[in-house]
């Protein structure tokens, strides 16, 4: 009967998605930040803009609230532990195309300055990710006890997979674009 089980969700999910996991909870960034207790745990859905500094975040800057919460990539960090993996597909490649495409017009930087400054061709890039909601309190994230870099952020969102990103180029500040 087990068997019987198995197969028939297999064959469902190939279909419909029957068998999957929790569904993620479709919700704006700010209501996260209003309620981060409500989410914490759970498999979360959220769009937002990526900003680019010491590793990746997810923020909203509008009249309702401004906020950000660090991406974490289960199979690219060792010491993330999800229940999943992260779903590399045409829209993963897509996204990783725009935070890998260098500027057209990539300026010198002076010696020393390593990756600091570095341009890129997609400033504003737009996404939903689907993955595990995580909140600490903000004390801890001011003590450093939270998420991303030097673990200043009470939020971390891992990854499992994320859906229809655009973007749109950045304005070039070289003469020669003038």
């Amino acid at each position: 009967m087990r068997k019987l089980v198995s197969v028939g969700c297999l064959l469902a999910s190939l279909n419909v998605g029957l068998c999957e996991g929790p569904q993620a909870i479709a919700v704006s960034m700010c209501t996260i930040n209003q309620s981060p207790k409500l989410y914490n745990g759970k498999m979360v859905r959220v769009r937002g803009t990526v900003a680019r500094a010491e590793g990746l975040a997810l923020y909203v800057d509008s009249k309702e609230c401004k906020t950000a919460i660090a991406l974490a990539f289960p199979d690219e960090e060792p010491q993330i532990r999800a229940p999943f993996h992260l779903i590399r597909d045409d829209d993963f490649r897509k996204f990783q195309s725009y935070l890998d495409a260098p500027a057209a017009n990539q300026p010198k930087l002076p010696p020393g300055w390593g990756g600091w400054g570095t341009a890129h061709r997609y400033c504003d890039i737009q996404v939903t990710v689907i993955g595990k909601f995580q909140a600490v309190s903000e004390e801890k994230a001011l003590r450093g006890r939270g998420f991303g870099n030097a673990g200043a952020s009470p939020f971390q969102l891992t990854v499992q997979s994320v859906i229809d990103p655009e973007a749109k180029e950045c304005a070039s500040s070289s003469p020669a674009a003038k």
